[in-house]
């Protein structure tokens, strides 16, 4: 799914995944989520170029859920 969201965003600054069970497995997520990620897909080219960064605090992403909330 995350490499169907970035063909249809092209997101070039980064793919930055937080939340507690990827900082609970670093190792895990990184191995598996890049390799799938740069699996065999026909718009590798696009792929390729997007860094993909993991958010090592626990809480940010509820930070940002609760400032968006604020926000609307």
């Amino acid at each position: 799914m995350t490499k169907n969201v970035a063909l249809l965003t092209l997101p070039y600054s980064g793919i930055y995944i937080c939340g507690g069970i990827a900082v609970r497995n670093p190792k895990v997520i990184g191995k598996e989520f890049f390799k799938e990620f740069h699996s065999g897909h026909i718009k590798q080219k696009f792929i390729k170029d997007i860094p993909i960064k993991l958010i090592l605090s626990k809480d940010l992403s509820l930070k940002g859920a609760a400032y968006a909330l604020l926000k609307t």
